[in-house]
């Protein structure tokens, strides 16, 4: 008879704490951290192709957000862009990486990246 009164116990803390949580609110911040996320990350097609550069970048670091959207982890990556004219610039961008390709975002790699000529710092495209 003891087990029944345990399970009615857990039941009735399981209610209250359930009563007490704000599901709602909860989602409703995470959604606002996605979307803050993503409107960090342009799209691909904010310039046409004619007007994007296409340049190597050194990965300077990495930093991991903790934010993981669709099995994807958000990281902050900051690069070391060598234009086309030669000058080096230093960028920082947020990317949503699989596990899978996490290992192409060790510093020291060189990757390939799209960005806009008239502000290197708006890249827009990152080929892991």
């Amino acid at each position: 008879m003891g087990l029944f009164k345990d399970l009615a116990k857990l039941q009735k803390m399981g209610n209250q704490q359930l009563a007490s949580m704000d599901v709602k609110g909860q989602l409703a911040d995470a959604q606002s951290r996605m979307n803050a996320i993503l409107a960090n990350q342009p799209s691909p097609a904010a310039l046409p192709d004619g007007l994007a550069i296409t340049a190597q970048a050194t990965v300077v670091s990495t930093r991991d957000t903790g934010v993981i959207v669709n099995g994807a982890s958000v990281i902050e990556v900051e690069l070391m862009v060598l234009l086309p004219t030669g000058v080096p610039v230093q960028v920082t961008r947020s990317v949503t990486a699989l596990p899978l390709h996490l290992y192409r975002l060790q510093p020291g790699r060189r990757v390939d990246v799209r960005l806009d000529p008239a502000d290197p710092q708006n890249t827009l495209q990152l080929t892991l």
